[in-house]
């Protein structure tokens, strides 16, 4: 039970993109990621019931830069990613995936999200 805080370096997030253009797949890195570390994030967990995280991947120029990048590249991209929590102690390992998904030639423009009101 970790709180919204402790959470931010607990996600990782392991990225591979299978093809796409060079410069999409220099921006991609290579290890696995702490991704609490590197954009904003939110969670929202009751045990028992759910666990949200929210991923603000534009919160900064740089980030808009990078996301503009990669949506204009989408169409021509095959990712995959997977996430999981880090394993802190050594009766945590092995660590196990939460999700693993892969997105092919993915178009943004029929792409839709929850509006907030």
């Amino acid at each position: 039970e970790a709180d919204e805080e402790e959470r931010k370096d607990l996600f990782k997030v392991i990225v591979f993109l299978e093809n796409g253009p060079w410069l999409v797949k220099r921006a991609v890195p290579k290890k696995p990621v702490l991704i609490g570390r590197k954009v904003t994030m939110h969670s929202y967990h009751e045990p028992g019931k759910y666990l949200e995280v929210v991923l603000d991947v534009a919160s900064s120029r740089a980030d808009q830069m990078a996301c503009a990048m990669v949506i204009g590249a989408l169409r021509k991209v095959t990712l995959v990613y997977s996430v999981l929590i880090e394993a802190r102690e050594e009766e945590e390992l092995p660590e196990n995936l939460l999700v693993t998904a892969m997105a092919r030639a993915w178009d943004p423009s029929r792409a839709s999200s929850p509006v907030e009101r």
